[in-house]
């Protein structure tokens, strides 16, 4: 009797120690989780538990989501995240090149915005998601130069730490309605984790130009590749530059303003009604 009693209590044993280091080691990869475009994730907030993305959207629109990195006590490296394309089940692709990736950077704000009352408080001094830095070129597709300053990948998690990374999924214009689906997935030299997207796509198509008037002041960079990025997100630039009509107008310009600053050095307001007409013109001939 006590020898079954020994062997049952040294089988318990070598049980409870193989699924306490099979719980250690999910624990030592990466947490990952999905968070609504809206919401901010403080770099120590609890990480979440869903894993998946449930966005709807038109032709021709965009839909946002940010997926949640949460690093175990001893922390992260070689941290990457790739997206698959999302299919259908009628067999149509939306191919994972629609689908932009972001690396979110924290930037310290040192002091609270004014207290005004009422519901909505200011959330005072500390860290806050802000800047988004691209995996890849938003223009070309390619990767960032070697001499970048900054790069979104691959990068490290510190112990117990949170690493937001911003999702844009483009519906192509030609895309069929339908539901679509696909995974993202969260490597790191610690371990894999994985998540999955639903995309519904809706049976209508937004206009390339929006009827929102809206006119976006670049203080430093006004390249054609920047502006070129506010009209993808519906934002028009404040000024251009007529050298660009077909491009800008493609995209969807719709400023009251071109011409950009040779327009405003020769401070002549005829030149820059004729500007205007220009672009109005190339616009109304391939509407």
């Amino acid at each position: 009797m006590t020898k079954r009693v020994f062997k049952l209590d040294l089988a318990l044993y070598f049980l409870s120690a193989l699924l306490f280091a099979g719980i250690a080691s999910a624990q030592s990869g990466p947490i990952v989780w999905v968070i609504p475009s809206l919401q901010r994730v403080g770099p120590s907030d609890p990480a979440g538990t869903g894993t998946l993305a449930q966005l709807y959207a038109g032709k021709g629109e965009y839909e946002s989501f940010q997926i949640g990195v949460h690093a175990p006590g001893s922390g992260l490296t070689n941290v990457n995240v790739t997206v698959s394309d999302l299919t259908s089940g009628a067999g149509q692709t939306i191919s994972k090149s629609n689908i932009a990736l972001f690396r979110e950077q924290y930037a310290y704000v040192s002091s609270s915005s004014p207290n005004w009352g009422g519901s909505n408080q200011p959330m005072g001094a500390g860290w806050y998601p802000d800047g988004l830095i691209p995996f890849v070129d938003p223009t070309t597709g390619l990767p960032p130069l070697p001499t970048a300053t900054l790069k979104a990948v691959p990068f490290s998690v510190g112990g117990n730490a949170n690493q937001p990374i911003w999702v844009d999924v483009f519906v192509p214009r030609t895309a069929a309605a339908g539901l679509y689906s696909g995974t993202y997935t969260v490597t790191s030299t610690q371990g894999t984790a994985s998540g999955s997207i639903s995309l519904q796509v809706w049976n209508f198509t937004l206009p390339v130009k929006s009827t929102l008037k809206s006119s976006f002041l670049y203080w430093t960079a006004g390249s054609l590749a920047a502006q070129q990025e506010l009209l993808r997100n519906k934002i028009s630039p404040a000024s251009v530059s007529t050298a660009n009509q077909r491009d800008y107008c493609s995209l969807g310009f719709a400023s009251l303003l071109a011409g950009g600053s040779r327009a405003r050095d020769r401070g002549a307001l005829g030149a820059r009604r004729l500007e205007i007409r220009r672009v109005f013109s190339f616009r109304s001939e391939t509407e």
